[in-house]
């Protein structure tokens, strides 16, 4: 039997980074205080879910400031937070937009149901315009 949960969407928005956050798949997650011991130095010691969690952070805050108009959301607005530094020149392992030594952001992708289609870039959002894709029925 494999593990399953339903996420529901929080002021009409379902953000996701790269951990669980439903009770029920924690079980399967990597541990909350697990750390790198592989990689370089730069990695090596810190938790492995550190970024995951930040970028989720970043995310929220970032809706959190829209005004309610703009939480009506304008897919513009969304696809601008994809191509978040935190408030820096460059992304580093820790920004939405990643641009570290370690890890980067190589593609991005919005999924808009309302409209049918997938909003996909071949790199970093930062670097390029999103392909719009139908989604068939």
């Amino acid at each position: 039997q494999s593990l399953q949960a339903v996420r529901f969407p929080k002021d009409g928005l379902l953000v996701s980074t790269n951990h669980f956050l439903c009770p029920e798949m924690m079980e399967v997650d990597i541990p909350h205080d697990a750390r790198f011991s592989f990689f370089s130095t730069i990695q090596r010691g810190e938790r492995l879910h550190l970024s995951s969690e930040m970028r989720h952070s970043r995310l929220r805050e970032l809706i959190c400031t829209c005004t309610e108009i703009e939480k009506e959301i304008s897919i513009s607005l969304l696809l601008d937070f994809f191509k978040d530094h935190g408030g820096q020149l460059h992304g580093n392992d820790n920004t939405i937009c990643r641009h570290g030594p370690i890890f980067s952001t190589i593609t991005s992708m919005a999924v808009v149901l309302e409209d049918m289609k997938i909003m996909v870039t071949g790199c970093a959002p930062c670097e390029g315009e999103y392909t719009i894709l139908p989604i068939m029925d």
